[in-house]
């Protein structure tokens, strides 16, 4: 009956699959995180306790949902990433599972609000990366403002991408035919 007990039966590797799944239904969403990131847990009970932490993600408070970007495991990045919030975004960039794939497929796929994408352009660790800064200036969603400031330390492939590119901001484009010329 103690959940600490409970944890550890689910966390352990030689634990019957059956139990283990069992065994998660009563766990709060800190334990499921930590059942999801255990690597030597059977990939099934990881998932399935990632996938519990997926459905409590509405529910979670604003304050558990900071907590849990800052330890969460990549399969729940995703919906963090989409949650909206900067405050769980600026949590979720400081995750050392977070890649720059992730950030790049959400700027370009997803749906960020320019919150988001001003803090993520603001955050050292990942300013500095050329594939986050290329996709937040191919990116539409992008202010201006945010595109024009990381334009000059861009790469000469980006320039000439937004130069060509129909469909970019026309400042940007005009700024990279600058910068390409000179």
């Amino acid at each position: 009956s103690s959940r600490e007990v409970r944890k550890a039966l689910a966390l352990h590797p030689a634990t019957p699959r059956a139990d283990a799944l069992r065994l998660l239904e009563d766990l709060p969403w800190r334990d499921l995180v930590a059942v999801g990131r255990e690597t030597r847990t059977p990939a099934p009970v990881r998932h399935a306790a990632n996938r519990r932490v997926l459905e409590r993600l509405p529910r979670l408070a604003l304050g558990e949902k900071v907590a849990l970007a800052r330890l969460a495991d990549r399969p729940l990045v995703g919906a963090l990433l989409d949650d909206g919030d900067v405050d769980v975004l600026s949590a979720l960039l400081g995750n050392p599972r977070l890649v720059e794939e992730d950030l790049t497929a959400w700027i370009l796929v997803r749906q960020p609000r320019s919150a988001q994408l001003e803090e993520l352009a603001r955050n050292e660790r990942w300013k500095e990366r050329p594939p986050v800064r290329a996709a937040l200036l191919v990116s539409p969603r992008t202010p201006r403002s945010l595109g024009l400031s990381l334009l000059s330390s861009s790469e000469r492939a980006v320039w000439e991408r937004l130069a060509s590119d129909p469909a970019a901001d026309p400042l940007l484009a005009a700024c990279a035919r600058s910068l390409l010329e000179g």
